[in-house]
């Protein structure tokens, strides 16, 4: 996926505008002023600053956002995907997480790792959450631990995922249950088989 930051700034206001229900130029100008995109731009900065080398300016941004929202959001994090934070406080997003396709997430959830424990995952050591698909975090809930989500999967509120998925539906105990038409909204399925716009995933 390209990982220039204007790009995924472009993601990140389409993924906004039809969140909001919001069409055309005029749909991405009002999601600039959103808290969304500044708190997600924030953090684009910092991770693009980390990328190239930069020392100690990476942190200011990360620490601008715990000063702005309370939100924990560190910058070496790979959130290489369209970002919708509705309410972005008190999320907790770990230096290792990664993210790929689309993720609307709400206020208070954390991703993270569990005890420091790792795993192996497509030849690849792990320590935190990969998501690779289309993704709804709801309020005060836990991704945690070296597991892949993959697909399109709602987690609703005060839930904690521990496990690796790989399907479609909402995330329960011990199963998925089949998505209903609003689950596919807050993914932003709908947009992804309406227009050409399609974030990807890889």
């Amino acid at each position: 996926m390209n990982k220039s930051i204007l790009t995924l700034l472009n993601l990140d206001l389409t993924f906004i505008a039809y969140q909001k229900q919001r069409t055309g130029r005029i749909g991405k100008l009002k999601g600039v002023l959103s808290p969304s995109f500044i708190c997600t731009a924030i953090y684009r900065i910092g991770h693009s600053l980390h990328r190239v080398g930069i020392p100690v300016l990476p942190k200011l941004f990360w620490w601008l956002n715990i000063i702005l929202f309370s939100s924990d959001i560190d910058h070496r994090a790979k959130l290489y995907a369209a970002l919708y934070f509705p309410h972005p406080l008190a999320i907790v997003i770990g230096h290792q997480v990664q993210i790929y396709g689309s993720a609307k997430i709400m206020q208070g959830a954390t991703l993270g790792g569990n005890l420091g424990s790792t795993a192996l995952v497509e030849g690849e050591c792990i320590s935190q959450p990969k998501i690779n698909g289309n993704v709804f975090i709801g309020p005060n809930s836990m991704v945690v631990g070296p597991i892949e989500l993959t697909g399109k999967l709602f987690v609703g509120g005060m839930v904690m995922v521990s496990r690796s998925i790989n399907g479609e539906g909402v995330v329960g105990k011990k199963a998925l249950f089949a998505l209903e038409n609003s689950h596919r909204r807050e993914l932003g399925v709908e947009q992804l088989q309406s227009t050409n716009e399609q974030i990807s995933v890889r």
